[in-house]
């Protein structure tokens, strides 16, 4: 698979299967948790996530199988857009508007960040569309 390079791909371990899906954990390192220096470095980073898998009828897993999961780079991109580049963009509008219309710096920043909570509220009514959009595969 990993010979595709439109394919993020990830070792996982499942953790729970349902009937059509699967929780998977995958451990994701910093590029520096796999430096020999690790132990005598404190910028190494090392956590564990939760994945939801869509499982097909020829997926057989069973709960402690290691398995691959993978998913389109394009889907980590519009990921990547919605959480970090949107957020970014909405500040910074809020900023410039602000602005053009001579509104204190403080009330500024006030309306910048407090633009995010109608976002982000946003994005969580619409995670079960966006999730359908973003989709991980499992094989063995």
């Amino acid at each position: 698979m990993s010979a595709n390079k439109d394919i993020i791909e990830h070792q996982a371990v499942v953790r729970s299967v349902s009937d059509n899906s699967a929780q998977v954990e995958i451990l994701v390192r910093s590029a520096c948790a796999s430096c020999h220096a690790k132990s005598m470095c404190t910028a190494s980073d090392e956590s564990r996530r939760l994945i939801d898998v869509t499982l097909t009828p020829d997926d057989n897993v069973e709960v402690g199988q290691v398995v691959i999961i993978y998913g389109s780079k394009s889907w980590g991109i519009k990921a990547v857009l919605l959480a970090y580049v949107a957020p970014i963009i909405l500040i910074l509008a809020v900023l410039i508007v602000a602005n053009v219309f001579a509104i204190a710096d403080d009330i500024a920043g006030l309306l910048a960040i407090g633009i995010l909570f109608p976002y982000f509220s946003l994005l969580y009514a619409l995670r079960n569309k966006i999730g359908r959009h973003i989709v991980f595969k499992i094989t063995k």
